[in-house]
């Protein structure tokens, strides 16, 4: 009876240790797609992404997704007349990612819009965000895409925390 009672304790404890193991690796790498991104309006210029719209353009649209394996981030970047008629468009090359996400970005940001969007960060780092955002928005934005990152920060150290908390009272209980 001695001897089931340990090996169930030892499977007890391989099996926290594992899921610590998954917790600790998942919470560590909170990057978002979203924050990085290189935009600006300034004198009737904008910087979409990689490009330098042509002068008076209206607005900028973001793009950002994975392909089907979650591995792989593609970003697309178009300036775009009153009508949203591309004039100028980049396609960045294709990022490797170091941990498989999900990424949904489609944003376009124009002088006169209404900021409606919706943003998301989950865990394991999935990210999504939709919408329609003004140029003095987008700060606004970034400060919500951020705000959403610590959220997930908090909830992992959270649980981090008492995944040790019970690992250390299985331990305590062993000796």
């Amino acid at each position: 009876m001695m001897c089931s009672s340990k090996m169930h304790l030892n499977i007890m404890m391989i099996i926290m240790s594992l899921v610590v193991s998954a917790v600790f690796a998942s919470a560590t790498n909170t990057i978002s797609y979203i924050v990085n991104i290189n935009l600006s309006l300034r004198n009737n210029q904008w910087i979409c992404g990689d490009i330098k719209c042509p002068s008076h353009t209206f607005g900028c649209r973001i793009q950002r997704y994975t392909n089907s394996d979650n591995n792989l981030l593609e970003s697309t970047y178009t300036c775009f007349d009153e009508n949203k008629v591309n004039i100028r468009s980049s396609v960045t090359d294709t990022i490797e990612m170091t941990d498989s996400r999900k990424i949904e970005i489609d944003i376009e940001l124009y002088n006169g819009a209404k900021s409606v969007y919706t943003t998301t960060y989950r865990l394991g780092g999935h990210e999504y965000a939709q919408g329609i955002i003004s140029p003095k928005g987008w700060y606004h934005f970034i400060a919500r895409v951020k705000s959403n990152i610590k959220v997930i920060e908090e909830y992992n150290r959270l649980i981090n925390t008492q995944l040790l908390e019970a690992t250390a009272s299985v331990g305590m209980r062993k000796k």
